[in-house]
């Protein structure tokens, strides 16, 4: 067996083109299944560096027990980027019933392809995989990440030129743990062996009125000078920081041209940065600098759980929580700042418009080593997810609020604007702001507490900034392209922005002004990335 190539042995069932023989094209749910299945195995084979190289109506069987793909000719020409035309016009056939191009040559009628019945998602990938050159169509897992319902969670990269909103105005500047990662594919994964503990899901109740964050006044620190120059491993980059700024680079993942993508986090002594994992791999360290967590974020393509593993960095022990199981998946982790708590979002496919949307959240108690599950989503917010176009669906993901007693998310308005909602720890609804927008950045509140940033939050493209006890706008951050990672501090927000093969980070004032230079990293074509900077 060639390694990384999906064999089945003894498929039992018909072939895709015996079935679409006798009974005619898939119904459009089973063609999203199949296109889903065919692709998530594409995914897995591609991520060793083989590839398929006969995919086609006679090599997928639908078996009984789900959709198997046959063996095929990895010593064939046309790679990976042919596979994806293969797994395109397989799902065009599946839809319609008939090749897609017909009897013509296929190479030289891409883009004349019959797409037939296919809707939404599926059609617009589908016809990027179709693309007559090969550079441009998508890759394996970024194609299955769009299929996933997961394009609109990314929250990333914006042109260098803003195009005007379709529907409703939006900022610039967007989430950063985005393309830059959010969520990264894969077929690397794990699976340690969990302590004996388990998930308890709980509703959202009514729980004790928690106690309220109490803030210190700010006191508004400008960027101190760089005193210090570390080089990052492997060529990564370079990093300029100060003893005295509040923030810094924990952890990150990124690219690497020709290999796969590596994550790192920063060595207990803060010097310097220790592998951590490969794709999927997100290591978030906490404030107190004792604890990393370990998580797959997309465990769903090599596990049936996903089980978060820590790491005391202190004593070396190391042991593991499970979580939740598919369909259902934690992404975008985040520690509490008493470093207790990993708070991760919750997200879960819906069959019915197949795509993702955040069901709830998941809080993992270091102490204890025991997950707690909450669902928040009710049927109506899955009703208005439903209602909403493909393009318009937007994941909003839970961050710690100040105190750490209360967690925080966007939300759309029934009026189709966007706002910040407070929960506490049981799910329960204790705050909304309406008319603020969108809050961005790996945490949107201000190191006292006592500001936040968001975007959507005005007629024109800008970012706002806002007081959240009273509500009231302090500032108006001017359009930057990019993306945004958060606050420095009380007057300085972190942003990013990808400069040829360069990724640089920065912070602005409030004016939009660049006030210093604090990271430039390498930027891999069609590899993702993420950084993360936290307080401590």
């Amino acid at each position: 067996m060639d390694s990384g190539i999906l064999v089945t042995e003894r498929a039992d069932g018909r072939t895709l083109a015996q079935a679409v023989s006798e009974g005619g094209a898939l119904s459009p749910n089973a063609t999203h299944r199949l296109a889903l299945a065919v692709l998530t195995a594409l995914a897995s084979v591609h991520r060793t560096g083989g590839h398929h190289g006969d995919l086609g109506p006679h090599t997928v069987v639908l078996g009984e027990d789900g959709t198997h793909v046959l063996r095929g000719t990895p010593d064939g020409e046309g790679g990976q980027s042919a596979d994806m035309f293969a797994w395109a016009a397989l799902a065009a056939y599946a839809a319609t019933g008939r090749d897609p191009f017909g009897e013509v040559d296929k190479r030289r009628r891409y883009g004349a392809a019959d797409l037939g019945a296919l809707h939404g998602e599926l059609r617009e990938l589908v016809a990027d995989c179709l693309a007559e050159d090969p550079e441009h169509r998508p890759a394996a897992e970024e194609a299955l990440l769009r299929l996933l319902g997961q394009s609109g969670a990314l929250e990333t990269a914006l042109p260098d030129t803003p195009e005007p909103p379709r529907r409703r105005p939006r900022a610039l500047l967007f989430t950063a743990a985005a393309v830059v990662i959010v969520l990264v594919f894969g077929a690397l994964g794990y699976l340690l062996t969990p302590r004996t503990v388990s998930a308890q899901p709980v509703a959202a109740g009514t729980p004790s009125r928690p106690a309220s964050a109490t803030p210190t006044k700010p006191t508004a620190p400008k960027p101190v000078p760089v005193t210090r120059t570390i080089t990052l491993p492997d060529g990564a980059g370079t990093l300029w920081e100060n003893a005295a700024d509040k923030v810094r680079l924990t952890a990150y993942y990124i690219g690497k041209d020709g290999s796969d993508s590596v994550a790192y986090a920063r060595t207990l002594d803060g010097t310097g940065f220790a592998r951590t994992g490969g794709d999927n791999i997100s290591s978030p360290v906490s404030p107190d600098n004792r604890w990393m967590a370990t998580v797959n974020e997309l465990h769903i393509l090599t596990a049936e759980r996903l089980d978060v593993s820590f790491t005391d960095r202190v004593t070396g022990e190391k042991f593991t929580v499970p979580t939740v199981t598919n369909p259902r998946w934690g992404v975008s982790p985040q520690w509490s700042r008493d470093s207790r708590t990993l708070l991760l979002s919750m997200l879960e496919r819906d069959e019915q418009v197949q795509a993702a949307y955040v069901r709830g959240f998941i809080l993992i108690d270091v102490e204890r080593r025991r997950a707690t599950v909450v669902e928040t989503a009710n049927a109506e917010d899955v009703a208005m997810f439903r209602k909403q176009e493909p393009d318009q669906r937007t994941s909003y993901y839970y961050r710690w609020a100040p105190g750490d007693q209360l967690i925080a998310s966007g939300y759309m308005t029934p009026e189709s604007g966007e706002g910040i909602r407070y929960r506490d720890l049981t799910g329960k609804i204790v705050r909304s702001m309406h008319w603020v927008g969108r809050p961005i950045g790996q945490t949107p509140f201000s190191p006292s507490g006592r500001r936040l940033v968001t975007t959507s939050c005005a007629k024109q493209l800008t970012s706002c900034i806002w007081d959240v006890d009273t509500g009231k706008r302090l500032a108006s951050v001017p359009p930057s392209p990019g993306f945004m990672y958060g606050w420095y501090d009380e007057d300085n927000l972190i942003v990013g922005r990808v400069a040829g093969k360069k990724m640089i980070v920065e912070a602005i004032d409030l004016k939009g002004k660049v006030t210093r230079k604090l990271a430039e990293l390498r930027a891999v074509k069609d590899k993702l990335s993420d950084l993360r900077f936290d307080r401590y």
